[in-house]
């Protein structure tokens, strides 16, 4: 009998979270594309599938971006997404599929993670509304259908995921240690302006983790101290190992990007003008507004886009509220705590302290500290940015009381709230779809270098100045210099030509000069210079000559590529020991 209770539970929790997932992509499932913010999706993943035809590893350099004189866009821009967009693109899957793929695997993994999370504590239904309340936050609607913010959902659900692995690191749970360095991996890889958003919440959140499980093996008042310091140290070593190796394993990303950014024109692009945090912080009342709309952000409260937090979400974090100020006042009354109240005061007390953290961060009131932060805060550029914990921490709390009602009133009111809750699916929809998706979704070459590259300029190589796209790949000065240029390969990172000359003469290549790039002439080594427009040039003397050009890694590349390999190996052996069960 217990045997078919638990499978009816399990089978009933599949068809909630099914449900929920289906609330937050329904839309999806339309044979249309449609329009949102950043539309750049299909071109991105069609570069980095040229990028792995052409076996750059790992892809940073896209031939097509910067009017078809290419810019290193995955050295800066959230890798992993397009990656996996790319797999199923070679793989044959219509890129239109493939765009939806990229929108509904944050969701998927954000309602798993959610899930997983709410059940650490509390019952399955708890555990449902946790996912409920996470999933379908109207924030998590915005970044996919408003601004199609691919790339930080991706982040925000590794996010989530991380949260539930700390516990399970903490707790040493088998697979604890794989799922944090998945989790952490993931925040870095998809968008690194989460993973610095995130560090100071995940600390707060790793320090509550570790007085729940002090309090959970140790409840007696005499030994609770040291049984903290006990754990402490113990989830210090082993979070210690798993960042380390985080950073290791996605070094080959974030080492080039900080260490090169000033190559590019990334600072004149994107932290100035529109893009000036001044401009986007929020007011209090526009997280309690049920405003919507498909705008953009500017600034003061009126805002194009919503950024509420949700009925069911703000009631459910009320109710979790006034039973912290009942528990309280219970147990200075009585004098006593049980382990109950006592997890019950922590959970809640902790995850306010991040959502307070998130909140404060987004509005103006802490617009003096992103001032004195400016050079690394003024990175994120909109500081409603931290909506996406704030989000993730409310959902998270939405349904902290289930822990402390009777079973029958929990129950009846979670399944209302459950019910609220999923009246958020209406905000995850785009404003309109497309009658031609091929107008914004397109991967041929020609046009992400005609049309594209002034939508997306912001990792352009400095020094390169035009905006009108090739029209050969190599090119004589002057040209009557050249009897004869014939291509004979062209790829994403490099090429090969023969040419035939009546006099020495100058090349110029239809690349951007960038760290890297090297020419060799007949099989040797040629020194290259930089022309007023910012392209590759090198002289060639009178002859027929067989010329390659190839973009290889520069000193920090080569560094950073080294220790992510350095960091494969011991993540495959981690793997190992999982499946022995000693980790």
């Amino acid at each position: 009998m217990h045997y078919n209770k638990y499978m009816m539970q399990k089978f009933l929790v599949s068809i909630i979270l099914f449900v929920i997932f289906v609330a937050t992509s329904w839309s999806l499932f339309r044979s249309e594309l449609f329009y949102v913010h950043d539309f750049i999706h299909a071109a991105r993943v069609a570069e980095m599938a040229r990028g792995i035809q052409d076996c750059q590893i790992p892809v940073r350099w896209s031939a097509n971006f910067g009017y078809g004189y290419g810019m290193p866009l995955f050295e800066f821009y959230a890798p992993l997404p397009y990656f996996i967009g790319a797999l199923f693109w070679l793989a044959h899957v219509p890129i239109e599929i493939v765009v939806k793929i990229l929108f509904i695997f944050p969701s998927s993994i954000t309602i798993f993670a959610s899930y997983k999370l709410g059940r650490q504590w509390l019952t399955p239904l708890g555990g449902c509304i946790v996912a409920a309340a996470i999933a379908l936050a109207p924030y998590r609607a915005v970044n996919l259908f408003v601004r199609g913010a691919i790339a930080e959902s991706w982040g925000m659900a590794f996010f989530i995921l991380s949260l539930w692995a700390i516990v399970l690191v903490v707790e040493k749970k088998r697979h604890g240690v794989l799922w944090l360095l998945s989790g952490l991996t993931g925040i870095l890889l998809s968008h690194n302006l989460t993973a610095l958003i995130s560090i100071p919440a995940l600390g707060i959140w790793t320090v509550l983790i570790v007085v729940l499980s002090a309090v959970k093996h140790k409840a007696t008042r005499q030994t609770y101290l040291s049984s903290f310091w006990i754990i402490c140290r113990q989830s210090l070593r082993n979070l210690s190992i798993v960042a380390m190796l985080t950073l290791g394993l996605s070094a080959f990303y974030w080492l080039p990007a900080l260490a090169e950014k000033q190559l590019t024109q990334m600072d004149a692009t994107i932290l100035t003008g529109y893009f000036d945090f001044r401009l986007h912080f929020l007011y209090i009342r526009q997280l309690i507004t049920p405003f919507w709309g498909y705008g953009g952000s500017g600034w003061g409260p009126d805002d194009g886009m919503s950024f509420f937090l949700g009925f069911g979400q703000l009631i459910g974090g009320l109710v979790t509220i006034l039973t912290a100020i009942f528990v309280t006042i219970r147990v200075f009354v009585n004098k006593t705590a049980n382990t109950l109240s006592a997890n019950f005061l922590l959970l809640f007390l902790f995850s306010q302290l991040i959502l307070l953290y998130a909140i404060f961060f987004s509005l103006f009131h802490s617009q003096f500290i992103w001032e004195i932060a400016s050079p690394l805060l003024g990175t994120i550029q909109f500081p409603w940015r931290f909506l996406a914990l704030a989000s993730a921490m409310l959902g998270f709390s939405s349904s902290l009381w289930l822990m402390y009602w009777p079973k029958k009133i929990g129950y009846v009111t979670g399944v209302l709230l459950l019910l609220m809750l999923l009246t958020n699916a209406r905000y995850f929809m785009p404003n309109e779809y497309l009658d031609n998706s091929d107008d914004l979704y397109y991967t041929e070459s020609e046009k992400i270098a005609t049309n594209m590259s002034e939508t997306l300029p912001d990792f352009i190589p400095k020094g390169m100045v035009l905006t009108t796209p090739p029209s050969s790949i190599i090119r004589c000065v002057p040209d009557y210099n050249c009897i004869e240029i014939s291509t004979v390969t062209n790829r994403s990172n490099g090429g090969s030509a023969r040419v035939e000359t009546m006099d020495t003469t100058t090349i110029v290549l239809s690349a951007a000069a960038y760290p890297g790039w090297s020419v060799t002439v007949d099989g040797n080594t040629s020194s290259t210079a930089t022309t007023d427009e910012g392209l590759i040039s090198f002289s060639l003397p009178k002859g027929v000559h067989a010329i390659v050009w190839h973009l290889g890694g520069s000193q920090i590349r080569l560094i950073a590529d080294s220790i992510t390999i350095s960091s494969l190996l011991i993540f495959a052996f981690l793997i190992i020991l999982s499946y022995k069960k000693r980790i």
